[in-house]
């Protein structure tokens, strides 16, 4: 019998898809819902603009518009990609994480430096954030945590392993469910998702070295050799 394997983030797809595909049983709870914010702008024309998720690309109508002429630089090729779809043209993409962006040098030699992303980022960017005054934080999306979260666990666990790929899904589940989680592994996208896990009271089995979907699914099978 396959491996269950818990999906965490709003939508099951492609992860779902991808999981299969290694010979796994995926499953699907959405912990994370997404909702715009509805907040306006920052005041003025960026010179570089920060964002480190593809769901900016779903909550800014004409946002390739309004960054014309910015360096935007991405986390991650999925959040390029999805801002590339829409016509946004992308000058550098990091292999980290947020914060690890804010702080390259090479990201942010301009007057104007506009972040674009969740009204409540991961803690090391909103550490980050506050270090760096002159960086205009556009919180565009929140999270949201679906109704009926708990009963929906219930109904789905025991599975042999859970994925986590935002902070938010791992404190939502660890409030909903024994940290125990009887005895499945673990698998975070990447730093700051598993500093959650952790501070949680939960165990990490495994994080890819590059925050991607591709690379969590590959992090998978070794948790259970």
């Amino acid at each position: 019998m396959s491996r269950r394997v818990l999906i965490t983030r709003e939508f099951a797809e492609p992860l779902a898809g991808m999981l299969a595909a290694a010979g796994f049983a995926p499953v699907h709870v959405p912990l994370v819902v997404l909702s715009s914010t509805d907040v306006a702008p920052p005041e003025g024309v960026p010179d570089t603009v920060l964002i480190t998720s593809a769901a900016v690309a779903r909550f800014v109508p004409r946002l390739a518009e309004r960054l014309k002429g910015a360096r935007v630089c991405a986390v991650g090729k999925a959040t390029a990609d999805a801002l590339q779809r829409i016509g946004v043209s992308v000058a550098l993409i990091g292999d980290t994480g947020g914060a690890d962006l804010l702080a390259n040098e090479r990201v942010l030699p301009a007057d104007n430096v506009w972040y674009i992303g969740a009204k409540m980022p991961s803690p090391g960017v909103r550490r980050q954030l506050a270090a760096m005054p002159t960086v205009h934080h556009w919180p565009v999306y929140e999270n949201r945590c679906p109704a009926g979260v708990a009963d929906a666990l219930a109904r789905t666990l025991p599975v042999d392993a859970i994925t986590f790929t935002s902070p938010s899904a791992a404190t939502r589940f660890a409030a909903c469910v024994d940290g125990t989680m009887l005895g499945a592994k673990i698998v975070s996208i990447g730093h700051s998702t598993s500093l959650a896990v952790v501070g949680a009271g939960m165990t990490v089995a495994a994080q890819p070295e590059t925050p991607s979907l591709q690379a969590m699914v590959a992090a998978v099978s070794p948790v259970f050799e």
